[in-house]
């Protein structure tokens, strides 16, 4: 149990450092849609590691057309954005994934 629970803990801490370091090169509002992309994480994670939760065609479309969504929202470039907001935006998509 003590093994489990530093490990989450540690997942916990480095998923707050990127959202903390992704801040100083983003703005908020791409990081939480970035962040918020946990459950796409959560989703494939539970269809290959979970016996009873498989993703339907169903579900993958709902899916599909969630991440369309994200990606037509930031499909361009921001009129304010610097070089460095990509650095922001992989840590905040790197924070979705460990919170996922």
């Amino acid at each position: 149990m003590l093994f489990h629970g530093v490990m989450v803990g540690l997942l916990f801490g480095v998923e707050f450092a990127c959202i903390y370091f992704g801040l100083l090169y983003t703005d908020a509002a791409r990081s939480v849609l970035f962040v918020y992309l946990s459950p796409f994480v959560v989703a494939i994670g539970a269809h290959f590691f979970l016996k009873g939760d498989r993703l339907t065609f169903l579900k993958m479309m709902g899916l599909v057309l969630a991440f369309a969504g994200v990606f037509v929202v930031f499909g361009r470039r921001p009129i304010t954005a610097k070089a460095e907001m990509y650095y922001g935006d992989i840590l905040q998509i790197a924070a979705g994934v460990l919170w996922g």
